[in-house]
């Protein structure tokens, strides 16, 4: 569970690797292409670079035309030269977004900056969850029904887990993904995804991308 340095390495650079995509992404989305025309520049990006997005979610598909108000959510689940997986999750909005899914977005933001907070060694995954479920009371949405991220290795699910019974101490050197899941599920996105590696202190964010919702 615990990364060496030389592991630490090929996750940043994973994730570098991961940006570039998210890059191609943003130059192809535009109204008046599909949802398959940017995916497949995604999934170029990725190939070119030695990478596969070969996750548990699809990534977004429609041979339909996008048009004014609608999104395109970018949730690659990528494996990365070295054998590493990476976890990210985007929102892109053609124009303003509907108030419900800003809404929706700003307290998946919130629930994980909360679950970062408690990313520290001497906690668990189980204070993890209960942060996150804390920060979406007083809302439509309730905890997840599942566990809102997972340790990242090899694997794209390890321990520790993000779950209410999760007992393992987390440690400086692991990689954690934190995807707070909302419940009922927003059928417009899936979740805001990022990658943390615990450290002696506050845990560090790998990805430099802003977790905002991004405006076309």
């Amino acid at each position: 569970m615990v990364k060496s340095q030389e592991e630490l390495k090929l996750v940043e650079n994973g994730v570098a690797m991961v940006e570039k995509a998210y890059d191609s992404c943003l130059e192809t989305a535009k109204t008046g292409k599909t949802q398959n025309e940017i995916t497949s520049e995604v999934c170029k990006t990725l190939y070119h670079n030695g990478g596969e997005d070969i996750g548990g979610y699809p990534l977004s598909r429609s041979t339909d035309i996008i048009k004014p108000g609608e999104s395109y959510n970018l949730y690659p689940e990528v494996q990365a030269p070295g054998g590493y997986w990476m976890q990210f999750g985007r929102l892109i909005s053609f124009g303003e977004p509907k108030k419900e899914v800003q809404y929706a977005w700003e307290l998946d933001i919130k629930a994980q900056e909360k679950g970062a907070e408690k990313l520290r060694p001497g906690n668990t995954g189980a204070d993890v969850m209960k942060a996150i479920n804390d920060a979406l009371k007083g809302s439509k949405y309730t905890g997840a029904l599942r566990g809102s991220g997972h340790g990242v290795g090899l694997d794209i699910i390890e321990r520790p887990f993000i779950s209410l019974d999760d007992e393992t101490v987390f440690k400086p050197g692991m990689v954690v993904a934190l995807h707070p899941v909302l419940s009922p599920h927003p059928e417009i996105f899936e979740a805001c995804a990022d990658m943390f590696v615990v450290t002696d202190g506050k845990p560090h964010r790998l990805s430099k991308v802003t977790p905002e919702i991004k405006i076309i």
